[in-house]
């Protein structure tokens, strides 16, 4: 099943990744993509796929792989013509957890935690920003 191209890069030790990083990620993403699979009824239709899998890792008890996914999940909406506006709210610092997934690189294992709101809209040059709340 095909993924969003961030969703299988949450769950790692911001160093190149390895090839021994690739695998943890793949097993970790494998090990999601089964319990989906277990879990939903799901359509046979590919296209539908992977935004119901990223739908359900929205309710992630990671807040990490949670808030990842509602990103990827309201960006793929947006750039396919959404005119919503979407606000996901954030327990550490996105951006460079975004600039590590986006580049393929490890995320760091300390993650910053914060307050942060990332808010997805059409309206926004590069369909994305990201606020601290402070």
């Amino acid at each position: 099943m095909p993924v969003g191209p961030l969703v299988g890069k949450v769950a790692q030790p911001a160093t190149p990744a390895s090839p021994a990083d690739r695998t943890r990620r793949r097993n970790i993403l494998e090990s999601l993509i089964k319990d989906f699979i277990t879990s939903e009824n799901i359509s046979p239709f590919r296209e539908t796929q992977a935004p119901a899998f990223l739908e359900w890792l929205t309710e992630s008890d990671d807040d990490l792989v949670a808030s990842v996914a509602k990103f990827e999940l309201a960006l793929i909406r947006v750039r396919q013509g959404d005119r919503h506006t979407y606000t996901i709210a954030w327990n550490f610092e996105p951006s460079s957890i975004l600039h590590c997934l986006a580049k393929d690189l490890a995320v760091e294992s300390e993650l910053t935690p914060g307050h942060y709101q990332v808010v997805v809209s059409h309206k926004i040059p590069g369909h994305f920003r990201i606020y601290e709340l402070r």
